[in-house]
């Protein structure tokens, strides 16, 4: 048992951590998760190589507020080079009911990480199914 993935975050990163970790993950056959919030941070990421797995969070950092419609934003602009290099993305923060879910969906990312509304949640399956609009039987 052990890790399979872990989570860099772009904000608190030099690209030179960035490029470091990237290599110690691959020797360790972990999967690196590079979070971004903002265009700069996107930017940089895209400019290094070996990245397969981008976040999107959509809380700021700094105001802490939470805003879907980056998701949406950063991936009109990176799309194509997104798609170019084969990176998965990952929609982050948010993500409460299954209108949340399909926005970041639809605006193209291939994975969610959901935690704030998880937790809080008595049943975190039926959470878990109801981000996705379906009804959980026990």
């Amino acid at each position: 048992m052990g890790a399979d993935a872990v989570l860099l975050i772009a904000a608190v990163l030099t690209d030179l951590d960035i490029k470091y970790f990237l290599r110690i993950c691959k020797e360790l056959g972990l999967t690196a998760l590079i979070e971004v919030h903002d265009e700069r941070e996107m930017e940089r990421v895209l400019a290094i190589n070996g990245v397969q797995l981008i976040g999107i969070n959509n809380r700021s950092l700094e105001t802490f507020i939470v805003d879907t419609s980056n998701t949406k934003t950063l991936l009109e602009k990176h799309g194509d080079a997104i798609r170019e290099k084969g990176i998965l993305v990952v929609g982050e923060s948010g993500l409460f009911n299954p209108d949340d879910v399909a926005y970041v969906q639809n605006a193209g990312v291939s994975a969610v990480l959901v935690g704030e509304s998880l937790v809080k949640q008595a049943d975190p399956g039926r959470a878990i199914a109801g981000l996705f609009g379906k009804e959980l039987v026990h």
